[in-house]
């Protein structure tokens, strides 16, 4: 609930702002891009990241700082403030770090072609959480030689009766002309990495090229918004020339960003992407798909470079300071040693700054893939403070081309889960589970891609003091799914699509991706006594069996007076039910605009029970917004109230901004300040606040910047 209102309240800060404000946050030339052989690889490609990646939910520009564990996700995602620079102008810096449980992977995951692929697989048994008998098919080369990234999935497991190929009647089975997961070396896609599962803070565009398309350029595919997410770019191709022009992003219908074409040189930069915002800022992406430069609306202006194209070399700000990477260079590998600032002093700013990383060397051979090398992040020193961290080292089935969380188009990569973070005398800590991601996409033609892989999310949290011992907020998290009229289905409960003796398929219990129609996902968060718990190593020590949650109105069965909330999201990733027990029961309901398949909360709802919880006390607010997603009208509770029908005016608030200019052609800047606030103190006193706009000429445009008596 607190989330969701922070947001719409930023929302309205951010047209309050009017651009006057900037957080930047976030040997081989690499690029951000993946490059496959044909456009089926790139379907299979784009399918697995649809199942992978952390999905764009809402605006970026309203997104909230990573801190914690994601309950629509299940993934660990903390952020860090290294740096905070107060600029020129009303533009500081930020240079923030962010770490994804789901991302913590030593190599990167990519399609390849393979002309005759051997099937050898055979059926693994093992034990579901409800005690049931599964089995899965299993590739006979990672039976024999990647065995704890099945001990990782099923926990245990006994192996059986050969399924195809060799392990069946000794006999070869090939498939001809197919595809198959390909591990290799994340140095040339970790974009703005530290180490595994780290990076900064700021968005970046990845393209993806087609060998097979002799002479074209590359398609920039993904905006990836650091750690608010991941969106699809819409393109469209340009056959003349051989290029792919940027139309918008997929399925996001606002105006608050916009990113576009931009093959230009600006301040002596050589600029392919721009993204423009309604606060102003102007973000410039190179042919790489990185930030080389950012202006704001009064052009106070933030500079990039970069080592090995994609690595962060220098920072300058805007009041020109420079922000210098300092990497050590050992047999060819680099790793990010420390930041340090120099330069300009400003108030509220430093002129000198140190910080300090420690890193540990880790090396890893995937199923398909060379040995791989990369570094794990131990420590950050900030401000003089000291941050450990430690993490489980998991071996993790991924597939990116195909049904069959083990089957023979699968590899295997080596992930760090941060399970142990220490600073100032305490230590938090996290559990995991695995489980399997189940992604689906039209590629066309009538074709579909599957991709089955393999994740882990966090199922209990707790904090500890180093000096006594002592554990104390022991957190646990459950989490169930349910898609159109299937049955509910817990995240460890997944079991392969089967066929049954008249050859039928069965129901397959993998979780599903956010994007499929009718899906909602279901979190029970509840709490436990860590001094009392003792992991079992097992990934169904859960609480919150499924059997305790209505399949139809997903609440618990039966009330309870404990402290426990459940979270529900809708397919777009969306919380639209809070529902928290206890002493007095509370739920808060969230409806969206258009027609519920956008992202701006339109009704608020929260019911109380009461210390009896037999009869709900219900208060209602609601928000209209314009296209750049800024509030228009804001109807308190009293609004809603059936004494007040016909007066609803009174209990409303009406804003209006400058938004008749749009965005401008070429890359002038553009802001939609708020220019009236109107709303009633009495029946009939109507106050009206009325900014007072000023305006300066830059770079041919108008910038109105709001201020209120």
């Amino acid at each position: 609930m607190g989330k969701i209102k922070k947001g719409i309240t930023k929302a309205a800060a951010t047209a309050l702002l009017c651009g006057a404000v900037l957080f930047a946050t976030g040997t081989t030339c690499q690029a951000a891009g993946e490059t496959y052989d044909t456009a089926m690889e790139a379907a299979y490609g784009d399918t697995f990241r649809s199942v992978y990646e952390n999905r764009l939910a809402g605006s970026p520009l309203e997104a909230e700082a990573a801190d914690g564990v994601d309950t629509a996700t299940g993934h660990l995602m903390l952020s860090r403030t290294d740096l905070s620079l107060e600029g020129t102008g009303g533009m500081d810096f930020e240079l923030n770090r962010y770490y994804d449980s789901n991302e913590a992977n030593l190599g990167h995951a990519t399609v390849e072609y393979i002309e005759d692929l051997e099937v050898d697989t055979l059926w693994v048994y093992y034990t579901a959480s409800d005690g049931s008998q599964r089995r899965i098919v299993v590739n006979a080369a990672v039976l024999k030689n990647h065995k704890n990234a099945l001990k990782n999935l099923l926990v245990k497991y006994e192996k059986g009766a050969g399924w195809k190929g060799v392990s069946l009647n000794g006999k070869k089975h090939y498939e001809e002309d197919t595809q198959r997961t390909k591990i290799v070396s994340n140095e040339g896609h970790n974009v703005y990495g530290l180490a595994s599962g780290w990076r900064y803070d700021f968005p970046w565009i990845e393209t993806v090229t087609l060998t097979e398309e002799e002479g074209w350029g590359k398609n920039p595919t993904y905006l990836h918004y650091g750690s608010a997410g991941v969106a699809n770019i819409e393109t469209e191709a340009d056959d003349d020339n051989k290029c792919y022009h940027i139309k918008g992003l997929e399925g996001y219908d606002y105006d608050d960003i916009k990113l576009e074409d931009w093959d230009k040189s600006v301040d002596g930069i050589a600029c392919k992407y721009l993204l423009r915002d309604k606060t102003g800022l102007r973000t410039y992406f190179n042919e790489d798909g990185v930030i080389v430069l950012q202006k704001d609306a009064h052009d106070n202006k933030i500079t990039y470079t970069y080592t090995d194209g994609i690595y962060f070399s220098k920072i300058t700000d805007s009041v020109g300071r420079e922000i210098a990477f300092h990497y050590n260079n050992d047999d060819g590998e680099k790793t990010l040693s420390s930041v340090t600032v120099q330069g300009k002093a400003a108030g509220g700013g430093v002129s000198k700054k140190t910080i300090s990383y420690e890193t540990e060397e880790k090396s890893y051979t995937p199923h398909h893939g060379d040995r791989l090398h990369g570094v794990i992040l131990t420590s950050a020193t900030v401000d003089g403070s000291k941050e450990k961290y430690s993490y489980k080292t998991v071996e993790r089935l991924v597939n990116t081309s195909g049904a069959g969380v083990a089957s023979q188009r699968v590899s295997t990569n080596q992930s760090y889960l941060l399970n142990k973070i220490t600073a100032d005398g305490n230590e938090t800590h996290y559990e995991y589970r695995a489980g399997s991601l189940h992604g689906t996409k039209d590629a066309g033609a009538g074709q579909k891609r599957d991709v089955v892989t393999e994740q882990f999310y966090v199922t209990r949290e707790y904090e500890k003091d180093t000096k006594t011992g002592k554990k104390s907020n022991g957190v646990k998290y459950d989490y169930f799914q349910k898609k159109g009229t299937d049955g509910l289905r817990s995240y460890d409960d997944f079991r392969e699509r089967e066929k049954d003796d008249k050859g039928n398929w069965k129901t397959a219990y993998e979780v599903w991706q956010y994007g499929n129609e009718g899906l909602r996902t279901v979190t029970v968060v509840s709490s436990f006594n860590p001094n009392k718990y003792k992991t079992n190593g097992k990934y169904y020590d859960y609480t919150y069996k499924k059997s305790k949650i209505n399949p139809d109105t997903l609440r618990l069965k039966k009330d309870t007076k404990k402290n426990v909330s459940l979270y529900v999201y809708n397919e777009n990733k969306l919380l639209t039910d809070e529902i928290n027990y206890g002493k007095e029961k509370e739920e808060t309901l969230y409806s969206y605009d258009k027609n519920e398949q956008g992202s701006l909360v339109l009704t608020e709802t929260d019911k109380s029970f009461g210390k009896k919880g037999d009869k709900a006390v219900t208060t209602k607010q609601g928000h209209t917004y314009d296209k750049y997603r800024n509030v228009l009208t804001k109807k308190s509770p009293k609004a809603y109230l059936a004494k007040n029908k016909g007066k609803e005016h009174l209990y409303t608030t009406t804003y209006t901004y400058q938004t008749a200019q749009g965005y401008l052609a070429g890359d002038a800047a553009f802001v939609c300040p708020l220019v009236t606030e109107e709303s009633y103190s009495g029946a009939g006193t109507k106050n009206k606040l009325v900014s007072t706009v000023s305006t300066r000429q830059a770079g041919g445009s108008c910038f109105p910047v709001p201020t209120f008596p």
